[in-house]
């Protein structure tokens, strides 16, 4: 897992912060597009410049297509630390900063 603790800038860019969480860096499974996920409360943050834009990834809730492939029954998967260098190339390079 790519955990991120970045929590104040999470919070200053209007994301949900709620004290146990557990935000990591996940990638679509068909694109590797990037999202930003706190696997403690299920929130996927679906914008890296608008955290407002989050969804609960639970069954019986909606979560929009993927960003970069369109797909509607998309699923994604954790990145590791050794996919360090992706993430600071990403949309979502500011979580690392602290």
């Amino acid at each position: 897992m790519f955990a991120i603790n970045n929590h104040a800038g999470i919070q200053a860019h209007g994301g949900g912060v709620y004290g146990d969480d557990d935000f990591e860096i996940v990638a679509c499974q068909n694109c590797g597009c990037q999202y930003l996920y706190n696997s403690e409360v299920l929130d996927l943050y679906y914008d890296p410049q608008d955290l407002s834009k989050r969804y609960l990834n639970a069954e019986g809730y909606a979560v929009p297509p993927c960003r970069q492939c369109g797909s509607e029954d998309w699923n994604f998967e954790e990145l590791s630390a050794n996919d360090r260098a992706a993430v600071e190339s990403g949309p979502w390079s500011w979580v690392l900063m602290s």
